[in-house]
């Protein structure tokens, strides 16, 4: 479902379009599954299994969903890491309520918005 949400949306966009449309998709499946969210990324369930695993396969799609939307460069693995970390602390630092507190005053928007400019 994950890697599906991803791909649909950057269906017919390119550049910095279909990673703005991708950084969205990510937050808001986050958003909306916080169970299989953590599933998939806060339970050690990735990181225990198999190279042939499909959780591990998956994993990797996603990722490539992500550096297949950037524009190529010797760093785009590297600048795509930036944004799926950026991505994955907002999503749990909008989780705690975090993002509109004492400690960080800025909605989910704008903080995808900075992480994929």
């Amino acid at each position: 479902m994950f890697v599906a949400t991803l791909r649909k949306s950057t269906e017919g966009l390119s550049g910095k379009r279909a990673v703005a449309a991708m950084a969205k998709a990510y937050v808001a499946f986050g958003k909306a599954r916080p169970g299989l969210y953590n599933l998939m990324f806060a339970s050690g369930i990735v990181a225990g299994a198999s190279d042939k695993d499909d959780v591990k396969i998956i994993a990797r799609e996603s990722f490539a969903v992500l550096v297949g939307a950037l524009a190529p460069s010797r760093a785009r693995k590297l600048r795509a890491l930036r944004i799926w970390t950026g991505l994955h602390g907002a999503v749990m630092l909008n989780r705690e309520n975090l993002l509109k507190s004492d400690i960080a005053d800025v909605s989910l928007d704008e903080l995808v918005e900075d992480i994929v400019a």
